[in-house]
């Protein structure tokens, strides 16, 4: 983050660089300089694709998640989404715009996991703990415990952060907030730990605040 904040105050025209540091951004647990990057990346480029939606998927922001996905091309966060916002209807139609058949296999494990949890079926909560059981990715970890959550699947959502927090998609700084979100209750936090954000690159993301012609801090 730290080098992409550098290359920014140095190529302040570059979109590509804006939107690696949504990415960035994130993953330090930073989402409000996330989605600023975010819109200074549009204001470069009004056309270019940004990791945004999962900025605001992390807080529960799902109308702005709904405003930017489609169907064809987001369709796992946007039927987590939909179905979040209890418009399960609209999260079936989501999961079936690509034919079963043409589904690649983990593609098709993922579907079968939010057609269960859109339906609330029995198997929902062994569908994502064998999803987070075979992904390494923390951000998606994040949002199958989040759904484990949903389920009810108290201690699988639990283990399902833990491993997230470990591979720094939730930095510790807001554990407290995404324990909350989850509902997982206050035991949660006595061992859920994670990795802070050096003071260094504190400094550092606070001497880049620079003010964009949208006033947005960058």
């Amino acid at each position: 983050m730290v080098r992409l904040l550098g290359l920014a105050r140095s190529t302040r025209n570059d979109p590509e660089i804006f939107a690696g540091l949504v990415h960035a951004c994130r993953y330090c647990g930073l989402l409000e300089a996330s989605e600023a990057a975010h819109r200074e990346a549009r204001r470069l480029d009004p056309h270019i694709s940004t990791s945004v939606v999962y900025t605001w998927w992390a807080p529960g922001d799902m109308a702005k998640v709904l405003a930017e996905t489609s169907d064809a091309g987001d369709s796992e966060l946007r039927t987590m989404a939909l179905e979040a916002l209890g418009r399960q209807d609209e999260a079936r139609k989501s999961l079936h715009a690509t034919p079963a058949a043409a589904l690649v296999p983990v593609w098709a494990s993922i579907v079968r996991a939010l057609l269960a949890l859109v339906d609330r079926s029995p198997d929902a909560a062994a569908a994502f703990a064998e999803l987070a059981a075979t992904h390494m990715d923390p951000e998606a970890l994040f949002m199958y415990a989040a759904c484990q959550a949903r389920v009810g699947d108290t201690a699988g959502a639990h283990s399902t952060l833990v491993a997230s927090v470990e591979g720094r998609a939730v930095v510790a700084d807001r554990v407290e907030e995404v324990v909350a979100r989850l509902g997982l209750g206050p035991d949660a936090l006595s061992s859920t730990t994670g990795w802070r954000l050096p003071a260094s690159a504190r400094v550092e993301l606070g001497s880049s605040l620079y003010m964009c012609p949208d006033s947005t801090p960058w």
